[in-house]
């Protein structure tokens, strides 16, 4: 007998801790598992998300440490990558490497019954057509596929703020040219939900799509829906992307569901399935 759970993952960058606290309380209240950008807090600041709500697991890995390590910083704070998962008995999070100028952060999300999920945290660099750019964008996609291709998981999830558009006029075409050979499905393709935008500026009227989800081809037979979160105020510029699969956490071949018969299955109260637990993470 297989044993399935949902399991809702969101990517939210919060442009600053302050800015984007507000919203972030409420996607605790709703999701399992939410990768941030942009906290912009220090070292000594990490408590305000490792403490941020009594039933999440809070992680952050600040990108201003060797800043402050030579002085007082100046300017404005920058980056920073957060992850918080709702605590329980049956999961855990281990944490494998940080990129260098944490602008990536592996982890592994092992659940009961041995299914592993590679989840990878990403805030690539803002898309230029200078050489400086593709450098730093081949370096971080140089640390995305060590860990795709030598580590061990039954799935992989790569999600974050990309800074680009996956479309056809998409620059980065050594991006989508690497998810193709890492066989990585943008989330956005899938036809299960709409993603108008993810970023709106204000003050021109500009938008844009350049936060997304990336699943291995396996896993995205498990997504359910795609969607961004704008029910409650958001004061950041970027909106929450949400993405929701039902896994199948304990099949020796976990990818083997379809997508049709996964979604008709939860539509249909999942008669005759073992369900670890509906609609939040086991």
């Amino acid at each position: 007998m297989h044993t399935f759970a949902m399991l809702s993952a969101v990517t939210y960058n919060l442009h600053g801790f302050n800015q984007g606290s507000l919203l972030l309380n409420e996607l605790c209240k709703r999701f399992d598992i939410i990768a941030i950008q942009e906290l912009w807090l220090c070292d000594f600041d990490d408590y305000k998300l490792t403490i941020f709500n009594d039933l999440f697991m809070g992680f952050t890995w600040s990108a201003m440490t060797e800043k402050i390590s030579n002085g007082i910083l100046i300017g404005r704070p920058f980056g920073g990558i957060g992850l918080l998962v709702r605590r329980s008995p049956n999961v855990s999070v281990s944490t494998i490497e940080v990129h260098h100028l944490c602008r990536c952060v592996a982890n592994m999300l092992p659940f009961p019954g041995g299914f592993r999920l590679l989840f990878i945290i990403v805030y690539l660099p803002c898309q230029s057509s200078d050489a400086a750019y593709k450098t730093d964008l081949a370096d971080c996609l140089g640390f995305i596929e060590n860990f795709v291709i030598s580590y061990p998981c039954d799935a992989v999830m790569v999600l974050g703020d990309f800074n680009f558009n996956c479309d056809a006029n998409c620059n980065a075409s050594e991006f989508m040219g690497f998810t193709d050979e890492l066989k990585l499905v943008c989330c956005e393709s899938l036809g299960v939900g709409q993603v108008p935008y993810t970023y709106y500026q204000e003050s021109s009227g500009k938008q844009s799509v350049i936060d997304h989800i990336f699943v291995d081809v396996g896993l995205s037979n498990s997504v359910c829906d795609y969607r961004i979160f704008d029910e409650c105020v958001n004061l950041s510029d970027h909106c929450p992307v949400v993405c929701q699969l039902f896994l199948d956490v304990e099949s020796n071949n976990s990818h083997s569901t379809t997508r049709s018969r996964v979604c008709n299955n939860a539509n249909r109260s999942l008669g005759g399935i073992k369900v670890i637990c509906k609609g939040t993470m086991i």
